[in-house]
């Protein structure tokens, strides 16, 4: 099993609106997972949604019922360090991040993708 590990740090941007922090851009089947390191964030909620381009130019943001799409992070309640996925695609997949209140902090993050 061929695996792909990309590390590194995004800055949010002190705003509200909805950010790309990394867009995975390899186009064969393969397995994606993302960790973040949200010990940084004081912010009281932030928002990452994640989402696979589903035509080759759009993307669709996943939501499950089940709480875990979109993930909606509590400083108050959560684990510093969610994961995001594993999602099985053969399509590009980007992750955003939404403070409810502007904060400009660097999130660690890992990257891997593990193809099938």
């Amino acid at each position: 099993m061929s695996v792909k590990i990309t590390s590194g740090t995004y800055t949010t941007i002190n705003d509200t609106a909805e950010n790309t922090v990394l867009t995975s851009t390899v186009r064969r089947p393969r397995w994606v997972s993302c960790f973040f390191d949200l010990t940084n964030i004081t912010a009281a909620t932030l928002t990452i949604r994640t989402k696979v381009r589903v035509d080759g130019t759009n993307y669709r943001t996943l939501d499950t019922n089940d709480g875990r799409y979109p993930y909606v992070f509590t400083t108050a309640s959560d684990d510093d360090g969610p994961m995001i996925g594993p999602i099985l695609t053969d399509e590009a997949v980007q992750i955003t991040f939404q403070l409810a209140t502007g904060q400009a902090v660097s999130v660690p993050y890992r990257l891997m993708e593990y193809a099938v």
